[in-house]
């Protein structure tokens, strides 16, 4: 793929890189559990830790239990709402 690959309308990969790296909170490269935890926990928004392993065990497509940048791109190609669901479940109505 390209730089000036779009993925679902406006999003260029190096967007989505800057997403990912948002989560990226020990900047290794790949997504953990902890990642999540901690990212969310600074954002402020209260995280189910049972979703958080669903989510991982979903999406971790090569089963090492990291989410890489490639399967990010595979999330957020196939469902984007599942990166935001987290965050919407803990908004207030």
């Amino acid at each position: 793929m390209t730089a000036a690959c779009k993925f679902k309308g406006s999003f260029s990969r190096e967007r989505l890189w800057g997403i990912f790296k948002q989560f990226d909170v020990d900047d290794s490269d790949s997504i953990t559990v902890e990642d999540i935890e901690k990212a969310m926990e600074k954002w402020e928004i209260e995280v189910n830790k049972e979703e958080i392993f669903q989510m991982m065990k979903k999406h971790d497509h090569d089963k090492d239990n990291l989410i890489d940048f490639d399967d990010f791109i595979k999330i957020f190609i196939s469902d984007p709402k599942e990166l935001i669901k987290l965050k919407v479940k803990s908004e207030p109505m």
